[in-house]
């Protein structure tokens, strides 16, 4: 067991050594082949070390896959789940992270809005949500439904994780969060009902009025950059997001969906 946690804590240092290099590389000239230097954005160098940079994660991750399925003392299982909730929790930041510099350089696409039925993005979240219910006993359920849901699929998926994410931890662990989609006022919109104690004030106005002019990462929110790409990709989607809090009794999230574009 000493062992496992040896080759945990190099892998950590390992990647905690990529990421400072790439952070102390931001801003600095670089030498092309001809001699010449040039100052390449924050965004850019970010995205030209993406691959270098996941690599240590995607190490990291599956070493901790294996050590939570081992049989472990108690102690140690629990140590295991906090690193597993820290690693997913960092690799939802630099997912979010690397999207927000494509978008500022222009390389994040955002399609057409089509259709697709709910059962494809329910899919998706149940997948990104897995640890954190897991984790804390928690429990999504969908509302399939037979109706085709307007939207860009992809981009809905990247809107909704820190919505689902909040949502779960507004609720009491070995609770529910209730994720469906109905028609109001003639426009679909997907709504995503948590349970006690909820959210309270300043946090649900932290999710509905987060803005791109604040600091990258808000200072004290847990959900931070991918918060923040959500209120980015919003408008590039056309999808409006809203919310509503019952204290202590828990309260709803939802995204307005845009109207489908027919073909004439």
């Amino acid at each position: 067991m000493d062992v496992l946690i040896e080759l945990l804590i190099a892998l950590l240092i390992a990647l905690m050594a990529g990421f400072s290099v790439g952070w102390l590389l931001r801003g600095r000239p670089l030498a092309s082949r001809h001699g010449k230097v040039f100052n390449p954005s924050s965004d850019s160098l970010l995205l030209s070390v993406n691959h270098d940079l996941r690599q240590p994660l995607q190490a990291q991750g599956l070493f901790i896959t294996a050590l939570i399925q081992r049989p472990l003392p108690e102690d140690l299982a629990r140590l295991a789940s906090r690193i597993e909730a820290s690693h997913t929790g960092f690799v939802e930041e630099f997912d979010a992270l690397i999207d927000l510099a494509r978008l500022n350089e222009g390389r994040l696409k955002t399609n057409t809005p089509g259709e697709f039925h709910p059962s494809e993005l329910w899919s998706r979240i149940a997948d990104d949500s897995a640890p954190l219910t897991e984790r804390r006993g928690q429990m999504l359920r969908f509302h399939h439904g037979k109706r085709l849901l307007p939207g860009d699929l992809v981009l809905l998926q990247k809107i909704l994780r820190p919505l689902v994410t909040a949502s779960l931890l507004a609720s009491e662990e070995g609770g529910m969060v209730l994720i469906g989609a109905r028609k109001k006022s003639g426009k679909w919109r997907i709504e995503l009902w948590h349970g006690a104690p909820g959210l309270d004030e300043k946090s649900l106005m932290a999710i509905l009025d987060l803005s791109p002019e604040r600091p990258l990462h808000p200072v004290g929110h847990p959900l931070g950059l991918p918060l923040l790409l959500a209120h980015r990709l919003c408008p590039l989607s056309d999808v409006r997001l809203g919310g509503r809090s019952f204290p202590g009794k828990g309260g709803v999230l939802w995204l307005a969906l845009p109207e489908p574009r027919r073909n004439t």
